[in-house]
């Protein structure tokens, strides 16, 4: 039996069951030059751990590995050597979906 929210439309089409997976941010970090970050957070293990970055005109090129024994996700911004950017401040945000 459900549990969590569900939402129907007036067709009776369910439209949103949180009993399926949904999306939990659990925090962000402002990122202002190139650098190595490293986010540890046990509730990754709660889902499919992601990040996201507002930095599409940043200038900077981002890569994460997910480490699962550890729990940790590891970026890397670099310098865009071929970017359109002006190398401002940017979000990394994170969680599990």
């Amino acid at each position: 039996m459900a549990q969590g929210l569900q939402v129907w439309d007036v067709n009776g089409n369910l439209t949103l069951d949180s009993n399926v997976q949904t999306t939990s941010i659990f925090g962000k970090i402002v990122v202002s030059s190139a650098n190595e970050f490293n986010i540890q957070d046990n509730r990754f293990a709660w889902g499919t751990p992601f990040f996201l970055a507002d930095s599409m005109l940043s200038g900077y090129d981002i890569k994460g590995v997910f480490d699962a024994q550890t729990n940790t996700y590891r970026i890397k911004v670099d310098d865009d050597k071929g970017g359109f950017g002006t190398k401002g401040n940017f979000t990394i945000y994170y969680g599990v979906f």
